[in-house]
Protein backbone atom coordinates (compact mmCIF):
# COMPACT_ATOMS: atom_id res chain seq x y z
CA UNK A 1 0.00 0.00 0.00
CA UNK A 2 1.33 3.38 -0.70
CA UNK A 3 1.07 5.28 2.60
CA UNK A 4 1.52 8.68 0.60
CA UNK A 5 -1.51 8.46 -1.15
CA UNK A 6 -3.48 5.57 1.14
CA UNK A 7 -4.27 3.53 -1.73
CA UNK A 8 -3.28 0.00 -3.10
CA UNK A 9 -2.12 1.83 -6.71
CA UNK A 10 1.47 2.87 -7.91
CA UNK A 11 2.70 6.66 -7.51
CA UNK A 12 2.58 6.60 -10.88
CA UNK A 13 -1.40 5.10 -11.56
CA UNK A 14 -2.27 7.78 -8.97
CA UNK A 15 -0.98 10.46 -11.12
CA UNK A 16 -2.46 8.95 -14.35
CA UNK A 17 -5.76 8.99 -12.78
CA UNK A 18 -5.81 12.63 -11.02
CA UNK A 19 -4.08 13.67 -14.72
CA UNK A 20 -6.16 11.98 -17.33
CA UNK A 21 -9.23 9.78 -15.34
CA UNK A 22 -10.78 11.91 -12.89
CA UNK A 23 -11.44 14.75 -15.66
CA UNK A 24 -12.74 12.35 -17.74
CA UNK A 25 -15.31 10.58 -14.94
CA UNK A 26 -16.49 13.98 -13.75
CA UNK A 27 -17.25 15.10 -17.57
CA UNK A 28 -19.13 11.40 -17.65
CA UNK A 29 -21.08 12.02 -14.53
CA UNK A 30 -22.26 15.59 -15.48
CA UNK A 31 -23.05 13.55 -18.90
CA UNK A 32 -25.19 10.88 -16.79
CA UNK A 33 -26.73 12.70 -14.78
CA UNK A 34 -28.15 14.81 -17.90
CA UNK A 35 -28.95 11.60 -19.56
CA UNK A 36 -31.15 10.74 -16.22
CA UNK A 37 -32.82 14.03 -15.91
CA UNK A 38 -33.43 13.71 -19.82
CA UNK A 39 -35.19 10.53 -19.46
CA UNK A 40 -37.23 12.11 -16.23
CA UNK A 41 -39.60 14.74 -18.59
CA UNK A 42 -40.62 11.61 -20.49
CA UNK A 43 -41.38 9.42 -17.44
CA UNK A 44 -43.44 12.35 -16.20
CA UNK A 45 -45.46 13.38 -19.62
CA UNK A 46 -46.40 9.48 -20.78
CA UNK A 47 -47.52 9.01 -16.77
CA UNK A 48 -49.53 12.14 -16.40
CA UNK A 49 -51.08 11.81 -20.60
CA UNK A 50 -51.69 7.62 -19.32
CA UNK A 51 -53.88 9.08 -15.69
CA UNK A 52 -55.32 12.49 -18.01
CA UNK A 53 -56.68 9.59 -20.50
CA UNK A 54 -58.00 6.99 -17.65
CA UNK A 55 -60.00 10.71 -15.99
CA UNK A 56 -61.14 12.56 -18.94
CA UNK A 57 -62.36 9.18 -21.05
CA UNK A 58 -63.58 6.36 -18.63
CA UNK A 59 -65.54 4.72 -21.14
CA UNK A 60 -61.87 2.83 -22.25
CA UNK A 61 -61.76 -0.49 -22.41
CA UNK A 62 -59.13 -2.47 -20.44
CA UNK A 63 -57.68 -3.12 -23.94
CA UNK A 64 -57.09 0.25 -24.79
CA UNK A 65 -55.40 1.30 -21.21
CA UNK A 66 -53.48 -1.84 -21.63
CA UNK A 67 -51.90 -0.99 -25.22
CA UNK A 68 -51.03 2.60 -24.07
CA UNK A 69 -49.30 1.61 -21.06
CA UNK A 70 -47.57 -1.04 -23.39
CA UNK A 71 -46.94 1.42 -25.30
CA UNK A 72 -45.38 4.52 -23.05
CA UNK A 73 -43.29 1.34 -21.53
CA UNK A 74 -41.91 0.60 -24.87
CA UNK A 75 -40.68 4.01 -25.81
CA UNK A 76 -39.64 4.66 -22.41
CA UNK A 77 -37.88 1.47 -22.51
CA UNK A 78 -36.24 2.53 -26.48
CA UNK A 79 -34.88 5.73 -25.19
CA UNK A 80 -33.28 4.81 -21.97
CA UNK A 81 -31.79 1.95 -24.10
CA UNK A 82 -30.31 3.84 -27.08
CA UNK A 83 -28.72 6.53 -23.97
CA UNK A 84 -27.75 4.01 -22.25
CA UNK A 85 -25.60 2.11 -24.62
CA UNK A 86 -23.94 5.21 -26.29
CA UNK A 87 -23.21 6.22 -22.56
CA UNK A 88 -21.57 2.65 -21.73
CA UNK A 89 -19.47 2.92 -25.29
CA UNK A 90 -18.18 6.32 -24.60
CA UNK A 91 -17.16 5.45 -20.68
CA UNK A 92 -15.32 2.20 -22.39
CA UNK A 93 -13.61 4.06 -24.95
CA UNK A 94 -12.68 6.25 -22.50
CA UNK A 95 -11.87 5.60 -19.10
CA UNK A 96 -11.04 1.61 -20.03
CA UNK A 97 -9.13 2.33 -23.21
CA UNK A 98 -7.04 4.75 -20.99
CA UNK A 99 -6.91 2.47 -18.29
CA UNK A 100 -5.27 -0.23 -20.72
CA UNK A 101 -3.22 1.71 -22.41
CA UNK A 102 -1.96 2.85 -19.10
CA UNK A 103 -0.99 -0.50 -18.12
CA UNK A 104 -0.05 -1.73 -21.08
CA UNK A 105 2.62 1.14 -21.22
CA UNK A 106 4.06 0.25 -18.12
CA UNK A 107 4.37 -3.10 -18.83
CA UNK A 108 5.56 -3.13 -22.42
CA UNK A 109 3.53 -5.73 -23.18
CA UNK A 110 1.01 -5.38 -26.28
CA UNK A 111 -2.86 -5.38 -24.83
CA UNK A 112 -5.70 -4.91 -26.98
CA UNK A 113 -9.08 -3.56 -25.80
CA UNK A 114 -12.06 -3.61 -27.07
CA UNK A 115 -15.25 -2.68 -25.70
CA UNK A 116 -17.41 -5.21 -27.36
CA UNK A 117 -15.49 -8.27 -25.92
CA UNK A 118 -15.54 -9.56 -22.56
CA UNK A 119 -13.05 -11.26 -20.78
CA UNK A 120 -13.63 -14.22 -18.32
CA UNK A 121 -13.33 -13.17 -14.37
CA UNK A 122 -11.13 -16.16 -13.59
CA UNK A 123 -9.03 -15.06 -17.03
CA UNK A 124 -8.35 -11.59 -15.62
CA UNK A 125 -7.49 -12.59 -12.13
CA UNK A 126 -4.72 -15.22 -13.35
CA UNK A 127 -3.56 -12.96 -15.69
CA UNK A 128 -1.98 -10.55 -13.07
Amino acid sequence: MNEKEGTDFPEDFQSFYNRELLPVLNELESERKNIKSTLLYPTIGLGTLGLGLIAILPNLGIQTLIMGAITGAGLFTWFKTKASREFRMDFKNRVIRGIVSHIDHKREKEMRYSGYGRIDRNEFVNCG
